[in-house]
């Protein structure tokens, strides 16, 4: 098993979110083009929610990050996390890939 998802946490979660993780992030990304910290405020606390929840560290901690610098309305911290966000699901979905 990789360090993609805990042990605790069941494959079958883990399915769950990498089925709408690539569809959130691209979200994520259009919001912030759009300069809307409310919609990334929701959509990183929402994704953050299924991450802890699937015991996957990298992706829950810049999720975390932020939703932190959207609150605050941040740019340049928001744009520097949502890369560290971009490139944790893409690690994820490299993984993902590799286990089927």
């Amino acid at each position: 098993m990789h360090e993609a998802y805990s042990a605790g946490s069941p494959p079958e979660l883990f399915a769950t979110l990498m089925e709408g993780l690539v569809r959130e992030v691209a979200k994520l990304r259009e919001h912030f083009a759009g300069g809307d910290w409310e919609q990334v405020v929701q959509i990183a606390h929402r994704l953050r929610g299924a991450a802890g929840y699937c015991g996957v560290p990298r992706l829950d901690y810049a999720l975390q990050e932020l939703e932190r610098a959207a609150k605050a309305g941040e740019t340049a911290a928001i744009s520097m996390w949502l890369r560290a966000v971009t490139d944790a699901a893409d690690g994820l979905c490299e993984i993902a890939g590799s286990e089927r």
